[in-house]
């Protein structure tokens, strides 16, 4: 479910479709660590749940990005997939506030 064709209605090569993903990970990180240090969030519990803030709702974006998809994807109610997109996601929120604390 890596796919961003529905933006440019057309097959992009998979690394760039990566490479798209990774620096909306990094945009996110980025206000990440801004608004903890704005907010003062200083404690691993107050980073970790502003994190899973941020990151869930991805989790909802499965199914308007399954049905805006040009490209074969999982079926819309696919268990298997929703699973994977979801632990992959929430595995992102964890390793965003574990992340925060290895500059300190």
């Amino acid at each position: 479910m890596l796919n961003i064709d529905f933006i440019y209605k057309q097959t992009l090569p998979e690394w760039f479709e990566f490479l798209m993903h990774l620096v909306v990970a990094v945009g996110i990180g980025i206000f990440f660590m801004y608004s903890c240090e704005k907010f003062q969030l200083s404690s691993f519990k107050k980073r970790l749940l502003f994190s899973f803030g941020l990151t869930m709702p991805t989790l909802f974006l499965y199914f308007p990005l399954t049905l805006l998809a040009i490209k074969d994807t999982p079926a819309l109610f696919d268990w298997i997939s929703i699973i994977w997109w979801s632990v992959g996601h929430c595995l992102f929120a964890v390793v965003l506030a574990i992340a925060s604390f290895q500059n300190k």
